[in-house]
């Protein structure tokens, strides 16, 4: 237990998963993304079917303040999804008191690697930048630029003026249409590591796939491009995944699988925002140009999530 400032009694409060009682994760949910929410019922995030740990704060019965973390136990790493108090609570006291339960919870779990990824521009960002420094992780690492954009403000002239034809041989189609041996070839491909995971269009967010406008490109039966998007809330399509094997790189059908992508995005009637995620390992400079010089200009709102990370064997 510790001191409040206002004179009451602050607990930290180890959390067991699946929350049973509904009115305690109601409370623990205001106080995460909607995201994380699958947490409070002890299903990871990922979808990866790693166990999930939590410690709450709780001030009179209240939850003020969680941290939580899934933890890979296989390879001994963890990942922490959030640490977040309430607007009456953040202070670097208590943000501190919540990462030192968590790494002590984690280092029992003989986790040997964490990391940490937040949001450069939410009013916690400071903090948190300042509490996992005292506490010697590395970092802040610039990680993923998110950029979020309305369909109505979204100009697609540019984007229709490109008038790209396919060549003989290959075939633009809904990827809900590839057949099931198309789909167990890229499933092969994946285990083989000849498709990288983050782009990966069957991977562990397979069941947010938004169909309506995610589109493969195949050549002589055989998938070799796609643009996978997801529906990440009622409102809102990612753009999750543009993929196109190195051979077909000079044809520029990346750009055709994109604009058609975001023609279909035009039509649909409840999808009025859209996301792109640009994660800033895995994109060439030449795309990354092109984003800032095409897409940058059109957004409502750019986020830059930047991460921390720290080795257990070395504390």
């Amino acid at each position: 237990m510790l001191p409040c400032p206002r004179g009451f009694i602050m607990k930290v409060a180890p959390l067991t998963f699946p929350l049973q009682e509904a009115s305690l994760r109601e409370s623990y949910a205001q106080l995460l993304p909607s995201s994380l929410h699958s947490c409070l019922n002890g299903l990871d995030p990922f979808e990866i079917q790693s166990p999930v740990f939590g410690i709450g704060l709780v001030e009179q019965e209240q939850p003020v303040g969680i941290i939580l973390a899934t933890a890979h136990l296989q390879i001994h790493t963890a990942h922490i999804h959030s640490l977040n108090l309430d607007k009456h609570h953040a202070n670097p006291r208590l943000a501190r008191l919540l990462l030192e339960e968590m790494s002590r919870l984690l280092a029992s779990l003989s986790t040997t690697l964490a990391t940490f990824s937040y949001i450069q521009e939410s009013p916690m960002a400071s903090l948190l930048e300042k509490v996992f420094l005292e506490q010697k992780w590395q970092g802040p690492r610039p990680l993923i630029i998110e950029c979020l954009f309305k369909r109505s403000d979204f100009n697609l002239q540019w984007w229709q003026s490109k008038n790209i034809t396919l060549a003989e041989g290959f075939e633009e189609l809904l990827f809900k249409k590839i057949t099931h041996k198309e789909r167990q070839d890229l499933m092969h491909r994946q285990e083989q590591m000849s498709i990288p995971d983050y782009i990966f269009p069957l991977g562990r967010e397979k069941n947010l796939i938004e169909y309506e406008n995610s589109l493969a490109l195949r050549y002589k039966q055989r998938i070799v491009g796609w643009m996978i998007t997801h529906r990440t809330a009622p409102e809102v399509i990612r753009y999750s995944a543009l993929y196109l094997e190195d051979d077909f790189s000079h044809t520029g059908y990346w750009l055709k699988l994109l604009i058609d992508a975001l023609n279909i995005h035009s039509t649909m009637a409840n999808a009025h925002y859209g996301l792109l995620e640009i994660n800033l390992d895995q994109i060439s400079r030449s795309w990354r140009k092109f984003i800032e010089r095409r897409l940058f200009p059109q957004t409502s709102q750019i986020s830059h999530h930047h991460s921390f990370w720290k080795d257990f064997n070395n504390h």
